[in-house]
């Protein structure tokens, strides 16, 4: 009996082993199940890593290309309101010469400032410009009180005539004529 208890006891040993060396076998190495490294999985982990860097790298550098042309774009755009020219709408007033018998027509939201000089509204209709400074519409043919604000409400020819050299503050769209 202790003979049969260790031939059965040998013979499990046996397969076991045998069934171990199996298993072991059918696994590949590197792979989830064999927690062995190879340098070929970690070669193709690093490789995988590398490619995922580079997709979101070119990835950022189209980003930041288009910003930049976009911002480019802005420039010009900032650059062309902020310019100010002759006759043109500007955040500072300009002084204007105006010689005896000559109009400034204005656009909507132009500023006027006689500062020396006598002048008189001019208008294609019956109304005339808003003087802020003493608080009512300065109608066509009225004279300008010097130093004086006057703003031109609309763009439909308003402005003003010198009936002598003046010398004025605009703030800004106007033509002489």
């Amino acid at each position: 009996m202790k003979k049969s208890i260790l031939w059965i006891t040998t013979v499990g040993l046996v397969l076991t082993a045998l069934l171990n060396i199996a298993l072991a076998a059918t696994e590949t190495p590197g792979s989830d199940s064999d927690p062995l490294i190879t340098s070929s999985y970690l070669d193709k982990k690093i490789q995988e890593i590398a490619s995922g860097i580079e997709t979101a790298v070119n990835s950022l550098q189209a980003k930041i290309e288009e910003n930049n042309s976009n911002l480019a774009v802005m420039d010009k755009k900032v650059e062309a309101l902020s310019k100010t020219t002759s006759g043109g709408a500007g955040s500072i007033y300009e002084i204007v010469n105006l010689s005896a018998g000559k109009k400034i027509i204005c656009e909507s939201s132009t500023e006027i400032i006689v500062r020396t000089g006598k002048a008189k509204v001019v208008s294609s209709n019956s109304s005339g410009l808003s003087d802020v400074t003493a608080g009512y519409d300065a109608s066509p043919g009225s004279y300008i009180e010097t130093n004086h604000l006057l703003i031109v409400p609309r763009t439909d020819g308003r402005g003003i005539i010198a009936e002598d050299a003046c010398i004025l503050m605009v703030k800004g769209t106007y033509s002489i004529k």
